[in-house]
């Protein structure tokens, strides 16, 4: 039984194949309505296309002056279309519209176009497709490709659905799709073309996942496929040529009869099929019914067929001979061939005849020396049978003419010869011999012979059906094939001339030799094969002992291998214990001697600073004394006593004004918020450009100083020790839980938070617990409402968290009593990381072993942890560190704490490591351990996790796949221009190009460009551009330049932190589907601007564009958060393609990040944050002095380009950016939602 996916796919692909591709059009817009998104797909993968497209399109106009201005422009609207798509520009082959026809010129027109073009995909429109132009040249393709190696064909649709055997997915490219087809502008006013292509597109996805929402249908057949598809083709539609209102051509092609005899046999309609196949146009079909019944109104369609046809019958059953004859006596045609009912002809087969017969009585009637003329030519012949799947080949004619041959065997089959009519009206008229029951065919040949030459092509063009009954070698029997060949010799005996009766011997003993010779030959191979047999089975006996010892031998080397292999780690082990001790004992050698150094060093400034100590305190006794002296007679003095009330008033009065100015500020700044955003804020509309730009710099600077001058208030300062913060992730385990808790509940140091998430344990037993010990005042619980996993635990901990270290403690192990304060003794200034010696212990609490990484060498702590992760358990970090490299991966949920590791090991030197050798920690095995339970889950994540980590070291040394294209956009901010340059240079190993694109600053800014930039920097390439493009259409230009295969943007007014790139070039690795990865951006006051953006949705239409972690502090723990975005800010952000389609001047100044964002995710991309991948943002509201600030703040805040930018993204998307700065000024917020789409329209500009 066929299940559904065998009849349509149920899956989408990306891209049909690659390699050269030319594409059929019958008229022009059939190449965009049908095939846009595969040729963009082939544009995008650097396919040379070519585009043909075959008739004028003039449709049903009459010749003349209205025809030719209608054809120029249909022809104007496909070059237009072409440029939205890409490839270049069409060829238009003129053909008349509606008088294409599938004949050998056309065939090999486009056989030539293939062998010119390279190509190795051919796109064709269906034969199913209704218009005439469409199925001829449908067919036409077809024969193509079954001519040319090599090549596949893809079939598509447009007015009739085809069954397709592949989708296309053409969801990111449908925008431009619709593009295209709105080119077509006369198309469209004559039918609304779009949205049936639209709706088209649509069904297709009707067997696809949700997220694809446009794709194309093809049809696709290989070339050796194609012969078999076009017979299977014309089973279905084959019949349905002719089409109304389609005058009958005037052919100049001699007409061809095609003889059929038939008994009603099912093979009938494919011989007929192969018939209209044909890549000659002008046949008749003469159907012979040879068994005498009503075949016309039972079998065949003659309507409906493509050449005429006519049924002759005799009214009773007729001999093969009698029906042969019946044909003959109905050939109309200048040419005539025979086809039995259960045999067919390639396409080409008749075409190919009737040129070879055209040409020689050409040079016939050029030359009159001819002696025998040329009556026929035949071709070669396929016998074929099938046997269930396909068709095996058991023989082939195709043997040049000989006529003494002739005479002795019919070696030519009947279909094979095509005949010119003159032989039935000569002198001596060729008939069938109707005494003949056998060999009937043979006779007429030897007839056919008496009046000329038989020409051979050399080609096999038709195939001979073998089947049970029928076909090659089947005889009625031996005694009738015996008397059929005496009646043939005693008929043509009387005949022949001794001439040819010596050519018949002289032939039958040249066969009568060369059956000798093959006698020789095989009694020879005979005596060859059986040496060769003894020979075999020498060597059989040979092999078979060979094997026995190869066995032993094998068996032997196995238990070498096994003793070698134990042997080898044994000395391994050893080698790694020596050298280790070697390296650890020339270690603290060195240490040694470095701190006998230090400490004379240290012991010889100490005697120095003593003796300043002394002098200095010497001086400052005499000086406190003097100082003393005055105080005293000061505080004693009448005068002080008296203005003691007036000193107490002006110190009130100052503190009361710092107050009152401070508060009066807020509140100013908070009224000047609540204007700006509220009703009121459209008369700030009405205010000068200047004035406005003003006062939004006042209320954004004025929410900077305030919220950093409440960050920067003094606050009493105290020696208290710093806060641990213990994280206890709980799943289970609840008779372990209780003892876990309080051992970290009554740790002996003194300044302790424990924070225990419950990750919604199944056993009940735990909450019982939790709530029992949650009065602790040294305990916060939290509780997941599903089970989130433990990275995603361990995240809501440490944003919960407010320690400066946080210690990690597993909810089945426990501390001593004194863990933290043991460690903390030892962790000093510099110090992020801090790992201890453990005991392991069984399910009853009794020790095992105990493990301690003393003896390792600790030296680099990325190498060696590379290799196995040795810091575990007790585990202390200090929390800047997570600012630093981010949260836990959650994609590590099983090796979380691993990938963490090395993160911080790579970011941080191995100095900032320490191991604490004391056993603080005791980790518990049992059989429900959850590392136990990951086994394979944690190998493959740690490959992962080392993979990445040897990514980064290796793009630090400057290794990486990809060739990195950085675009920096320049406009004004000279100096800061510069010193993101020098930031690059320094932090970007790998290589690279930078392409600095300046986009019309003002001369004074290129003159300090080209001084300070140009032949300093290798790397960058600096382009000048006179003229001021805007951001999109200037990084568009510059990212035309780029030779990159991924592509970063980078702002000119931006500072990259050391080890951005490595983190933000990973991210991007991490998966095939990643389309681009943003940076953490920060403000010079360390407050966040974005780390990637999130769309709010206000209603179906409206959005807002957000900003995560926008104005946060960078210590603050939920800004390092790894996630996936809704789109991202373009400045600081890594494209995995290159993004330059997406950017146009429909965006001239804002949100083109956001037109970028949204095109990545309809190609089914992701957009990603890097939470490690710092970059500081020198922004012009941080800056005293800015170059051109006013025309860059003119520029970039124009409120009508913005509101042209919030136009182009709604007729990408849909989607209208409600942006309060641009309704206000646009005086958007008094429309109505229909006035507002309407004005959009109106304003928008796609590219």
């Amino acid at each position: 039984m066929v299940s559904e996916s065998e009849l349509i796919p149920y899956h989408a692909i990306h891209s049909l194949g690659e390699g050269p591709a030319l594409i059929l059009a019958p008229h022009p817009d059939d190449e965009v309505f049908g095939c846009a998104g595969a040729i963009m797909r082939h544009v995008d993968a650097g396919d040379p296309v070519t585009v043909i497209i075959v008739t004028d399109g003039g449709g049903f106009l009459p010749s003349g002056a209205e025809r030719e201005a209608y054809v120029a422009q249909r022809h104007r609207e496909s070059i237009a279309a072409a440029a939205v798509l890409g490839y270049g520009k069409p060829q238009f082959w003129m053909y008349r519209d509606r008088e294409l026809i599938y004949d050998e010129a056309l065939v090999r027109r486009l056989c030539q176009a293939v062998t010119v073009t390279s190509a190795c995909w051919l796109y064709a429109p269906s034969p199913y497709e209704l218009h005439p132009d469409h199925r001829h040249l449908g067919f036409a393709a077809l024969e193509t490709v079954r001519r040319c190696k090599g090549l596949t064909l893809a079939l598509y649709e447009i007015g009739a659905p085809l069954p397709p055997n592949r989708l296309l997915d053409i969801s990111d490219l449908w925008v431009r799709k619709h593009q295209a087809i709105a080119c077509f502008s006369s198309q469209l006013a004559e039918q609304a073309y779009d949205r049936h292509i639209e709706a088209l597109n649509r069904y297709r996805t009707y067997t696809l996942p949700r997220n694809i929402r446009m794709a194309e249908a093809y049809w696709v057949i290989e070339g050796n496929q194609s012969a078999d598809k076009m017979r299977a083709l014309y089973d279905l539609i084959g019949g349905h040529w002719q089409v109304a209102g389609v005058p009958d051509a005037t052919w100049v092609q001699p007409l061809v009869s095609v003889i059929i005899r038939t008994t009603h046999r099912p093979e009938l309609a494919e011989a007929l099929a192969s018939v209209a196949v044909q890549s000659y146009p002008n046949i008749e079909v003469i159907v012979i019914d040879a068994a005498g019944t009503d075949l016309a109104s039972s079998a065949i369609d003659s309507e409906h067929y493509r050449f005429p046809l006519r049924v002759c019958s005799a009214g009773q059953a007729l001999g093969r001979a009698a029906a042969a004859n019946l044909g003959l006596d109905a050939v109309q045609g200048a040419y005539f061939i025979f086809l039995d009912d259960d045999d067919w002809f390639e396409p080409d087969h008749i075409a190919s005849l009737v040129e070879m017969l055209e040409q020689e009585a050409h040079l016939s009637s050029l030359d009159q020396t001819l002696s025998r003329p040329v009556i026929a030519a035949y071709a070669g012949v396929r016998c074929v049978k099938h046997d269930g799947k396909d068709w095996a080949t058991l023989h082939v004619y195709n043997e040049p003419f000989d006529t003494v041959r002739l005479r002795l065997e019919n070696y030519i089959p009947i279909h094979a010869v095509l005949c010119r009519r003159e032989v039935l009206t000569a002198v001596a008229a060729c008939r069938f011999d109707q005494q003949l029951e056998l060999y009937e065919d043979w006779d007429f040949w030897l007839q056919l012979s008496e009046h000329g030459h038989f020409l051979h092509r050399d080609a096999i063009s038709a195939c001979y059906r073998i089947h049970q009954g029928s076909g090659f070698g089947v005889m009625a029997d031996e005694q009738q094939a015996l008397a059929a060949f005496h009646v043939i010799v005693t008929k043509w005996r009387s005949r022949w001339s001794d001439r040819d009766l010596m050519d018949i011997i002289a032939w039958a003993r040249h066969l009568e030799r060369l059956l000798k010779q093959a006698e020789e030959q095989r009694a020879v191979a005979v005596c060859k094969v059986d040496e060769l047999g003894l020979a075999i089975d020498q060597y059989q006996q040979t092999i078979a002992s060979l094997k026995e010892i190869n066995k032993d031998m094998r068996t032997e080397c196995q238990d070498r291998r096994v003793k070698y292999e134990e042997a080898y780690v044994e000395l391994e082990q050893s080698r790694r214990v020596l050298e280790q001790y070697q390296y650890k004992q020339l270690y603290s050698q060195q240490e040694l001697e470095r701190y006998q150094s230090r400490l004379k060093e240290s012991q010889r400034q100490l005697d120095a600073v003593q003796a300043q100590l002394v002098a200095q305190h010497a001086e400052t006794a005499q000086i406190d004394q003097q100082w003393r002296k005055q105080y005293e007679w000061v505080m004693s003095s009448r005068s002080w006593r008296l203005t003691a009330p007036l000193r107490d008033s002006a110190r009130w009065l100052r503190d009361q004004h710092n107050r009152w100015f401070t508060a009066l500020a807020r509140r100013l700044w908070q009224v000047g918020v609540t204007v700006y955003r509220g009703r009121s804020g459209w008369l700030l509309s009405r205010l000068p450009f200047g004035w406005k730009q003003a006062i939004r710099r006042w209320l954004r600077q004025g929410m900077m100083t305030i919220q950093d001058g409440e960050a920067a208030r003094p606050v009493e300062t105290s020696n208290a020790a710093p806060l641990v913060s213990i994280i206890v992730p709980v799943y289970n385990h609840a008779e372990f839980l209780e003892c876990c808790l309080r051992s970290a509940l009554q740790q002996s140091y003194p300044n302790i938070e424990v924070i225990a998430v419950d990750d919604a344990s199944s056993d009940p037993e735990v909450r019982v617990i939790l709530e029992r010990l949650a009065a602790h005042p040294r305990l916060k619980v939290f509780s997941n409402p599903v089970n989130q996993g433990i990275a995603r635990t361990q995240n809501r901990a440490l944003m919960a968290s407010k320690g400066d270290i946080i210690g990690w403690l597993d909810c089945d192990d426990y501390l001593a009593p004194d863990a933290v304060e043991i460690c903390l003794r030892q962790w000093h200034e510099g110090i992020v990381y801090a790992h201890s010696a453990r005991i392991n212990i069984d399910p009853h609490g009794q020790e095992v072993s105990r493990i301690s990484f003393e003896h390792l060498p600790r030296l680099d702590y990325f190498a060696e942890n590379l290799e196995r992760m040795y810091a575990t358990h007790f585990k202390l970090i200090a929390r800047q560190a997570f600012a630093r490299v981010g949260l836990f991966d959650l994609r590590f949920d099983v090796a979380q704490d691993y990938d963490l590791l090395m993160r911080i090991a790579f970011h941080y030197p191995s100095s900032a490591f320490i191991h604490i050798p004391e056993f603080v920690y005791y980790h518990r095995f049992h059989e429900r351990q959850a590392t136990g339970l990951q086994t394979e889950q944690q190998q493959i994540a740690t490959t992962t996790i080392q993979h990445e980590a040897r990514l980064r070291r290796d793009i630090r040394e400057g290794h990486f796949d990809h060739f990195l294209s950085i675009i920096m956009l320049s406009f004004g901010k000279q100096r800061q221009t510069l010193a993101a340059l020098e930031s690059l240079r320094a932090t970007v190993k790998i290589p690279h190009e930078i392409i600095l694109f300046d986009n019309g600053s003002e001369a004074e800014t290129v003159a300090f460009l080209r001084a300070h930039i140009d032949d300093r920097f290798p790397a960058v390439k600096a382009i000048y551009h006179p003229e001021n493009l805007g951001p999109a259409a200037g990084r568009r230009e510059a990212l035309k330049q780029a030779c990159g295969s991924w592509f970063l943007v980078f702002d000119n007014d931006e500072i990259a932190e050391p080890g951005w790139l490595e983190e933000l070039l990973v991210r991007a690795s991490s998966a095939p589907d990643v389309g681009a990865v943003c940076c953490k951006v920060i403000f010079p006051n360390r407050r966040l601007q974005f780390s990637g953006g999130f769309i709010h949705s206000i209603d179906d239409e409206l959005i807002d564009l957000g900003l995560y972690d926008r104005d946060s502090e960078v210590t603050d723990l939920s800004t390092a958060v790894f996630r996936e975005c809704d789109w991202l800010p373009i400045g600081a952000t890594l494209f995995t393609i290159n993004p330059a389609p997406f950017l146009h001047e429909g965006y001239p100044n804002v949100f083109e990040d956001a037109g970028v964002s949204m095109a990545l995710r309809r190609r089914g991309l992701r957009l990603l944050n890097s939470p490690a991948s710092w970059v500081w943002h020198e922004h012009f509201l941080f800056q005293t002095e800015l170059d051109m600030e006013d025309r860059y703040v003119r520029s970039r805040y124009d409120p009508q380009s913005m509101l042209t930018s919030i136009a182009s993204f709604y007729a990408e998307t849909g989607l209208i950016i409600q942006d309060e700065y641009v309704w206000r000024e646009n005086d958007l917020f008094t429309l109505s939602r229909d006035q507002l789409k309407q004005l959009l329209k109106k304003r928008r500009c796609v590219a």
